[in-house]
């Protein structure tokens, strides 16, 4: 039995009880007093929300550490039975518009952040969906096999983001869907503004629903109590009719938008320990 296999065996014993609770406030607040990326998440934060007072700057970053805490306990409680997925996301506003744009068997493209259980929304949608999920693999070999087996025990399917492009665009144009977390810096992207701010931008999901056609809809999960979450997806990002540069740009600006107002809804579950502002001084 590797190491893998054991942690896999241990983490089909939590349970969404008291023992999980505990865990979460005891990571929570080794978080807090480790300071982790903690300059990152306050200058962020100031950026974005120039009005909030110091306390609730505060308040913020302790809620976005717990809610990292969070995601990986949230992430473990449901190994032993998947159908909690499901049951967990008690709320749902705008699902319709996905499921309309799924059913017109044109590809569905989910735009989305790193925020509340990012790992639970791509699930719980994979389960609506047939559905890839794009994500970067853990650098070492042990957090990637262990990452990638609870993922596939969630039900869903991921794809490296350094794999070619066409794979994703031939799923699209079979009517199948693709998630995509695209809020971090890029380097290579294309400067935006996020909350007034210019930021190297992500251009994967725009770029792929000009190549296939397959409409974006924005979507993402909050946390509304302990293990429960209210799922919103937004309406759908239209193609213009621009060239290919000028019209990837004009959706990615809206998506960014949509990403903005997703946040609002829950400032403390965005991952504010990004450097997302690495062209600001």
């Amino acid at each position: 039995m590797t190491s893998v296999d054991i942690c896999i065996k241990l983490s089909k014993k939590i349970r969404q009880n008291w023992f999980a609770k505990c865990l979460i406030a005891f990571f929570s607040a080794v978080l807090r007093l480790s300071h982790v990326r903690y300059g990152t998440a306050k200058k962020n934060i100031e950026l974005c929300f120039p009005d909030m007072t110091k306390r609730d700057v505060k308040a913020t970053i302790a809620e976005s550490y717990e809610n990292m805490v969070r995601t990986g306990v949230e992430l473990l409680s449901w190994q032993h039975d998947p159908s909690l997925i499901e049951k967990m996301v008690v709320e749902r506003e705008g699902l319709d518009i996905a499921d309309n744009v799924y059913a017109q068997g044109k590809g569905l493209i989910i735009a989305s952040v790193h925020m509340s259980n990012w790992e639970l929304a791509a699930a719980f949608v994979s389960r609506r969906y047939n559905l890839l999920s794009v994500v970067r693999h853990a650098d070492s070999d042990f957090q990637r096999e262990f990452i990638e087996t609870l993922r596939v025990n969630s039900g869903l399917r991921t794809v490296s983001k350094s794999e070619p492009v066409l794979k994703l665009a031939n799923h699209l144009r079979r009517g199948g869907g693709v998630a995509l977390l695209s809020d971090q810096h890029e380097a290579k992207g294309i400067q935006l503004p996020f909350f007034g701010h210019l930021s190297g931008t992500i251009t994967g999901p725009a770029a792929l629903s000009y190549l296939t056609k397959a409409p974006i809809v924005p979507a993402h999960i909050i946390r509304i109590a302990p293990f429960k979450f209210k799922f919103f997806a937004d309406n759908v990002i239209p193609i213009p009719d621009l060239p290919r540069n000028e019209a990837i740009e004009k959706m990615t600006f809206d998506i960014n938008h949509a990403y903005e107002k997703m946040i609002c809804r829950a400032k403390g579950q965005w991952l504010w320990q990004h450097r997302k502002f690495r062209n600001l001084k």
